[in-house]
C-alpha cells in the first residue's frame, strides 16, 4: 500500500528523459500563460540579449536552456500576432525607413551611418553578433560588444569598419583601388 495516498498502485519512478538530468514535469496551461506574459513583460521592459533572457528564466522557472529558448520563441511570435504582422513586414518597413533617413538632405552624418548599420545588421551584412575563442579545451563564446553603443567618435569608428572590412575581405580593397572611380 502506498504511503502518499492510501492506495496499493505502486508509484510510478519518474521518467527521466534522454539527456535531461532531471525528471519531465509538464506545468499546466495557466502556467505556462503565467511564464509567457511575465516573459513578455520583461522583453517590454527594456531591450535584453536572448542568453541573459535565457538565464533569468532558468533561475525563475527552473527550466533548462531548450525550455527557454522555446518559451522566448513563443513570446515572440505572440507579439507578431498581436501586432499584425510578419517579421518580414516590419523588415521591409524598416529598411525603407532607413533608406529614407541615409537619402534625406538633411541628415548627418552621424544619422546616415548609424542608418546605414541598422540596414547591413537588417540585412545580415554586419560582422558576426558572437565571437568565439578556441583553445584545446573546446570553443568558449564571448559576450558581444557592440561598437556602436561605445559611442565612440566617428573618425575612430571609421578605422574599426577599415579594419574590419580589410580583415574579412583583404583582396576588396585591391578591387577598389583598381576599378576606375
Amino acid at each position: 500500500m502506498s504511503k502518499r495516498n492510501g492506495s496499493s498502485k505502486p508509484q510510478k519512478k519518474p521518467v527521466i528523459r534522454k539527456g535531461n538530468f532531471r525528471p519531465f514535469k509538464k506545468c499546466t496551461q495557466e502556467e505556462k500563460q503565467r511564464r509567457m506574459d511575465l516573459i513578455a513583460d520583461w522583453l517590454n521592459e527594456r531591450p535584453i540579449l536572448d542568453g541573459k533572457l535565457k538565464k533569468r528564466i532558468r533561475q525563475e522557472f527552473d527550466l533548462d536552456f531548450r525550455q527557454a529558448a522555446f518559451y522566448i520563441a513563443s513570446v515572440k511570435e505572440k507579439l507578431l500576432e498581436r501586432l499584425g504582422r510578419t517579421k518580414d513586414e516590419w523588415r521591409i518597413e524598416s529598411l525603407s525607413f532607413y533608406e529614407k533617413v541615409i537619402r534625406a538632405a538633411d541628415a548627418t552624418y552621424a544619422d546616415k551611418t548609424r542608418a546605414r548599420e541598422r540596414v547591413d545588421k537588417l540585412l545580415g551584412l554586419d560582422m558576426p553578433s558572437q565571437m568565439e575563442v578556441k583553445h584545446s579545451g573546446g570553443v568558449v563564446h564571448t559576450d558581444s560588444v557592440d561598437i556602436a553603443s561605445l559611442n565612440l567618435p566617428i573618425e575612430t569608428r571609421k578605422l574599426l569598419l577599415e579594419a574590419v572590412r580589410e580583415k574579412y575581405n583583404p583582396d576588396a580593397d585591391t578591387e577598389r583601388s583598381q576599378s576606375p572611380a
